[in-house]
C-alpha cells in the first residue's frame, strides 16, 4: 500500500475501470472525489461495494467532498442552506467509507467575498462546523483554491476551532491564486505552517490549474522543499494527475527527488514501487 494517496474520481470510475483495477492491483490509496452527479447516481450498494473492494485489500481510502456550485458561506440563505444539504449528503457518504481524511474547499472568491467578508466568515464557519458535525472522528483539511493570500483560510480555520488542518494545493495557489506572479510562496508557508497537515500535488504554468505530473510544469518544487524542511514540516500528500501519464511523470519526479519525498515520509520500499507504478501507468495510458 502506497504511504501517499493519488486522486480517484467517483466519476471516473464508471467509465475507466481499468484505472481502477490499477489501483486495487498496486495497493496505490485513492482519494475519492465526490461530485454531485456520482453522489445521485451511484446506489449505496455500489458505495459499498467499492469501499469493500479497497478493504478487502488493505488499502487506506480518503475523501474529497463535493465543491462545485457550492457557497457555504453565501449572503443568499437559500444557497446556503442548498450547499450545507449537499456538504451533509457528502459527510453521511463519506462515513461509509471510513476514510483517513476529508478535502474540503471554503467556497471562497475574492471577487463577491471581499466587500461583505466578515458576514462570508461566520456563514461560512456555521455551515462547516455543522456539516463537520457529522464526521466527528475523521480528520478533516480545509483546500486553497482561489485564495491569493492564505488570511482567509487561516481565519476560517481558527473560527473552526481545530476541528480542521490546511491542504496546500500547490496546482491551485501557482494557478489561480496567482502565486506565478505573486510569488508569495514563503508566506504561504509561514502563514499557514501551524495549521498544514496535507498537500495536494501537481504542476502548471501558472496560466490554468491543468494538474500535470509533477516536473512537467514551472512550480518552484525546489523552494517549497526546502521551506517544508525550514519548517521542519512533514504532512501527508495526495497526488492529482488528471491522466494516467501525468500519474506516471510524478512517479519518475518522486525516484529522481529521494530526498524531498523522504521528509515526506517515503522509505526504501515505498521509492521502489514507483516504477512499478509509472510503468502500469503508461501501459493503461496505451
Amino acid at each position: 500500500m502506497t504511504v501517499f494517496f493519488v486522486n480517484l474520481p467517483l466519476g471516473f470510475i464508471v467509465n475507466h475501470p481499468k484505472y481502477l483495477e490499477l489501483f486495487l492491483s498496486r495497493g496505490i490509496c485513492p482519494e475519492l472525489g465526490m461530485d454531485a452527479s456520482s453522489m445521485d447516481s451511484y446506489s449505496l450498494k455500489e458505495h459499498e461495494e467499492l469501499g469493500l473492494a479497497f478493504k478487502s485489500k488493505g488499502i487506506k481510502v480518503s475523501m474529497h467532498m463535493p465543491f462545485t456550485d457550492l457557497s457555504p458561506g453565501s449572503m443568499d440563505c437559500y444557497i446556503r442552506e442548498a450547499s450545507a444539504r449537499r456538504l451533509m449528503q457528502g459527510a453521511m457518504l463519506a462515513r461509509r467509507y471510513s476514510p483517513g481524511h476529508v478535502i474540503i474547499h471554503s467556497g471562497y472568491r475574492p471577487e463577491t467575498c471581499a466587500n461583505c467578508y466578515w458576514q462570508w466568515l461566520e456563514n461560512s464557519a456555521s455551515t462547516w462546523k455543522t456539516v463537520l458535525g457529522a464526521v466527528p472522528d475523521i480528520p478533516v483539511y480545509l483546500e486553497n483554491v482561489y485564495e491569493p493570500e492564505p488570511g482567509p483560510l487561516r481565519d476560517l480555520l481558527n473560527k473552526m476551532d481545530g476541528r480542521a488542518k490546511f491542504c496546500f494545493d500547490l496546482g491551485h495557489w501557482f494557478s489561480f491564486g496567482r502565486g506565478v506572479k505573486k510569488k508569495n510562496l514563503n508566506t504561504w508557508l509561514e502563514s499557514m505552517a501551524p495549521h498544514l497537515g496535507h498537500l495536494h500535488l501537481h504542476d502548471n504554468d501558472g496560466s490554468q490549474d491543468a494538474h500535470l505530473g509533477m516536473g512537467a510544469g514551472d512550480i518552484p518544487f525546489d523552494r517549497f522543499f526546502a521551506g517544508l524542511k525550514t519548517l521542519g514540516l512533514s504532512p501527508t500528500f495526495t497526488l492529482e494527475p488528471h491522466t494516467p501519464l501525468d500519474l506516471e511523470q510524478s512517479m519518475i519526479f518522486m525516484a529522481a527527488h529521494r530526498e524531498w519525498f523522504s521528509l515526506l515520509g517515503l522509505k526504501e520500499d515505498d521509492f521502489d514501487r514507483l516504477q512499478l507504478i509509472a510503468d502500469c501507468s503508461r501501459d493503461l495510458a496505451g
